[in-house]
């Protein structure tokens, strides 16, 4: 089965899967690098701030709102790397850089 834009979804499926675990990944090195340098802003309030005043809850809905962009961003990579050239690795650099 095909989803719009010709991508199946076997293919969305694994970029959403990749976006995920790049969001993670970005957000464990967030958290490492909050401890080294103990600046107190990160994406999570960035994201989540907008939508209480409560700092807990910021973070949590900040959180969700990353790891969900990060699964976006995935399924897009995954419906237009066809059009990029090179290895993988080449594709997701030069996508990095729209």
């Amino acid at each position: 089965m095909r989803l719009p834009g010709g991508v199946t979804r076997k293919k969305a499926v694994g970029g959403a899967w990749a976006g995920l675990t790049g969001s993670v990944a970005y957000a464990l090195a967030m958290w490492l690098d909050l401890r080294l340098v103990r600046y107190r802003f990160n994406d999570f309030t960035l994201l989540g701030r907008p939508f209480s005043t409560r700092r807990r809850v910021w973070l949590l809905v900040g959180a969700a709102l990353h790891l969900l962009n990060g699964s976006a961003v995935g399924v897009i990579f995954a419906s237009v790397c066809q059009f990029f050239p090179g290895p993988g690795w080449l594709r997701g650099l030069l996508f990095a850089q729209l």
